[in-house]
């Protein structure tokens, strides 16, 4: 027989329970375990790498170090083992060594999503793209690239289990494209934001369009895992850094969702424009926040105006629902003095049966509340101010009055932002005497049913982008009665019934007719049966498709903004509220928006977004003050007409700063990418102001551009600064921060006026320290 090791002498036996002991988080007993195995096993540098992750979560570092060095002297040295030596660095403070191994990683395994995220926390994203951009194997590259921005679906797809309209949209939008062959696969790829590391990531291809095919089930029906908590912070599929994948030049970046709640989005697509010189072209689903924001909370309105007035400067093409929408996005840039960007008009498509499966067995359908001898007519909606139905509730009222024996309202939909008015009504009225009932989480098939069973629907809306309930609505064969306003007449055309919402009595009579003549409901019918056109997403995704060859046709709008002399550029967010400030309080609030820093006066809306376009993703969002900086190391990228200075002349960079009180006294460099130059100053207070004389030769020598423009990057980074300051700045803020830029300008060195005034504003003496070669 053979015989048998008692478990302190089985090498397998201590591996498999120090992988037991790993899994449950009992990092010592892991560690006893590991070690008994490797007395036997000692070449194994796979096990010594556990060995040493385990050491680590006891904070037995030097052990670990080790443990890792000996997997290493093994033969050991791929990404991982890089990776988990730049965490040991992490926890030990040294961060030479863990942007070294970090680094060592990626170029060893470009598709370390890890590694690439603790670069980007650590300030080190330019390194880390600039090594997956000359390192990535060439080969047979393929043609121009179409990446989807699906985050917002993600982090929608994390908190709910049924699709909303604009998430429907962007799903059918990609399935056309896909299904229907309008672009090789190979051609397309999808990113996510990820929250956690504040950068964008390559999504597996495969893996999302199964998902996206699941998404189109009931709830119950799907079958595709996928991490909740995840999908909230944008992780789920993850592939890579993007810099790995995307083709510099080859590249449009497209839109389809509703980014505009994810902060400082537009930022975060200027530096990728800038980065792969790709184009941008977004859907635009609507201008409700901007000429309806009466209908709005005044957080959204004032988001949303901080969002467009940043994306429309470097949108390529704009993508319009509606024509109305359309007319919105010109009417808006010409108020805005923002040049509009060229803008097809899509529509959308006549329902979202083409991917979202009806049932084929219509006994399988569930029987309205209609069919059981109550009629009534659909109302398919969020139930918010917008929507109008205190309106249609005013509607009914008057047609009670009258004695007209009126159907039910089924309202569906979620209830949303200022409902009130209209669900007070109805708690006043015992709901309009038993004639209205609400009904959320309605699944596709019980949506399919209500239709059918349904008189007529409803849509009384105040203002739209499209409206895809009507054409919903005309899909399923229903008259809508409708509201004649915005873009709903490009929705229904001929086949709506329309109503005026300044005069409800004129809707009563409407809606009188059409209940009191049945023969006529039918007739509409039939005329919607047999000539209603139904615009399938296909051609929806046509037209898009078009947008984006347009868009790599066209000349490039440019995300790198240009800089004037002797004009300020804050970096602070663009958001103004002014509610419930009346009178002088309101006037010292506008005016403190638009108060400069570093040079007298004001300054000007289109200059405030120009120096948040400036940032790049070593910036956190902006605050009322500026913006700080995610590591001890950020920079700011613009451009500066060339004809505008002469070689000779200086030029004066002035920085206005901030600086967490534990950083100081901090000593800061600045340097002028491209030319080898940096300057040195000590700084000593809280907020600080740098000057740095250059002279314009020096901006030839940076970084060429176009003809007419200079591209110029300034780096600025803290110096000297040990680890127990950096934890006494954590104590302060979990961001980590040290210091943050509040505004910058350029002055040439001759324009004495405007040295002079700026010496007046500031009411000091600047010290100009000893430049650097």
């Amino acid at each position: 027989m053979p015989m048998v090791l008692p478990d302190i002498l089985n090498p397998d036996y201590q591996r498999a329970r120090g992988d037991a002991a790993r899994d449950a988080g009992d990092w010592l007993a892991a560690a006893k375990c590991y070690s008994r195995y490797l007395r036997f096993r000692r070449r194994d540098a796979g096990i010594w790498v556990q060995l040493g992750n385990v050491l680590k979560e006891c904070g037995r570092f030097q052990q670990s170090e080790r443990a890792y060095l000996r997997a290493m002297r093994l033969g050991l040295n791929d990404s991982d083992l890089h990776l988990q030596l730049g965490h040991l660095s992490k926890v030990r403070g040294q961060a030479g060594s863990a942007r070294h191994h970090y680094l060592t990683a990626i170029r060893r395994q470009p598709m370390s999503v890890d590694a690439f995220e603790e670069l980007v926390k650590m300030g080190l994203e330019a390194e880390a793209n600039t090594i997956l951009l000359t390192e990535r194997k060439t080969g047979e590259e393929p043609g121009e690239m179409l990446i989807f921005d699906v985050s917002d679906l993600i982090y929608y797809v994390g908190h709910h289990d049924n699709l909303s309209g604009i998430q429907r949209v962007q799903c059918c939008i990609i399935q056309a494209i896909v299904k229907y062959g309008l672009k090789p696969l190979d051609q397309i790829g999808f990113i996510s934001f990820n929250r956690r590391s504040n950068g964008f990531m390559m999504l597996d291809r495969t893996r999302f369009l199964a998902w996206l095919d699941d998404l189109s089930l009931p709830p119950e029906q799907r079958c595709v895992p996928f991490d909740v908590a995840e999908a909230r912070e944008g992780r789920i599929f993850p592939m890579g850094p993007l810099a790995a994948f995307i083709q510099p030049e080859r590249t449009t970046l497209v839109l389809l969702g509703a980014a505009w709640v994810t902060p400082d989005y537009p930022t975060k697509i200027a530096n990728l424009k800038r980065l792969f010189s790709a184009r941008f072209v977004m859907v635009f689903h609507d201008f409700i926040p901007i000429f309806a924001k009466e209908t709005c909370d005044q957080g959204t309105v004032e988001v949303f105006k901080e969002f467009i007035d940043q994306i429309l400067p470097i949108t390529d093409v704009a993508l319009c629902v509606s024509r109305n929408t359309r007319d919105d996005l010109h009417r808006y840039c010409a108020n805005a003095g923002i040049c509009a960007p060229p803008a097809l008009v899509t529509r959308l498509g006549s329902g979202f049966h083409e991917f979202f499966p009806e049932v084929s067995d219509r006994s399988a359908l569930p029987v309205p509340a209609g069919r059981r001898g109550t009629p009534y007519v659909l109302f398919v909606s969020t139930i918010e101010g917008r929507k109008n139905h205190q309106y249609l509730f005013d509607v009914w009222d008057e047609l009670a009055r009258r004695g007209v024996d009126t159907p039910r309202i089924l309202c569906v939909g979620r209830l949303g932002w200022r409902a009130e008015p209209a669900i007070i009504k109805l708690i006043e009225t015992d709901y309009l005497g038993g004639k209205v009932e609400i009904r959320e989480d309605v699944s596709d098939i019980e949506l399919k049913a209500l239709y059918e069973g349904a008189l007529f629907t409803v849509y009384p809306s105040i203002y739209e982008g499209w409206g895809l309930p009507v054409s919903e609505s005309l899909a399923n064969g229903k008259v809508c009665v409708l509201a004649d306003r915005t873009s709903l007449p490009e929705v229904a055309g001929e086949f709506g019934v329309y109503v005026p919402l300044d005069d409800p009595a004129a809707a009563a009579d409407v809606v009188a007719e059409l209940l009191s003549r049945p023969g006529e409901l039918a007739r509409r019918e039939e005329a919607i049966r047999e000539k209603f056109q139904h615009t399938s997403w296909r051609i929806v995704a046509e037209v898009a498709l078009q947008g984006c060859t347009l868009a790599r046709t066209n000349p490039v709008r440019s995300a790198l903004p240009t800089v004037r002399a002797a004009v300020e550029y804050p970096v602070r967010s663009l958001r103004m509220s002014t509610q419930g400030l009346m009178g002088s309080a309101m006037m010292d609030a506008l005016e403190q928006a638009h108060a400069a820093l570093i040079l007298p006066g004001s300054v000007k809306s289109a200059h405030k977004v120009s120096g948040l376009l400036c940032r790049n993703s070593d910036w956190y969002a902006p605050e009322d003050w500026g913006s700080w900086a995610r590591a001890r190391k950020a920079r700011v990228q613009f451009a500066v007409e060339a004809s505008e200075f002469d070689g000779e002349d200086e030029v004066l960079i002035y920085l206005a700063l901030r600086f967490l009180e534990p950083a100081l006294p901090a000593t800061v460099r600045i340097t002028l990418s491209g030319c080898g130059r940096s300057h040195r100053q000590q700084v000593r207070t809280e907020e600080a102001m740098m000057v740095w004389p250059v002279h314009a030769r020096d901006f030839g020598s940076a970084i060429a551009s176009d003809s007419d423009r200079l591209a110029l990057e300034l780096q600025l980074e803290i110096v000297g600064m040990d680890a127990s300051v950096e934890a006494a700045c954590r104590t302060m803020d979990s961001r980590e921060l040290v210091f943050g830029l509040r505004s910058f300008c350029i002055v040439k060195g001759s324009d004495t006026v405007q040295r002079l005034r700026i010496a007046e504003r500031q009411g000091y003496r600047s010290t100009v320290g000893m430049g650097e070669a």
